[in-house]
């Protein structure tokens, strides 16, 4: 995980771009954190068993790897 989003933030870069934008899985965001990247918002994601689920959407700077 690690490792590829490293690439990931490598790969923006180069292509002059100063932050990726992270749609999350909830049980992902603290992984994404973690590692520095900041929550901006959210958006439902409503399942089945989970009627108020939602996705954090988060931002990480490209200068962060």
């Amino acid at each position: 995980g690690k490792a590829l989003l490293a690439w990931a933030q490598g790969f923006a870069a180069a292509g002059g771009q100063d932050e990726l934008a992270i749609d999350s899985d909830p049980n992902a965001s603290g992984f994404y954190e973690h590692l520095g990247a900041r929550v901006v918002g959210s958006i439902a994601a409503p399942t089945p068993g989970s009627p108020q689920r939602a996705r954090p959407q988060l931002r990480l700077r490209t200068s962060a790897a």
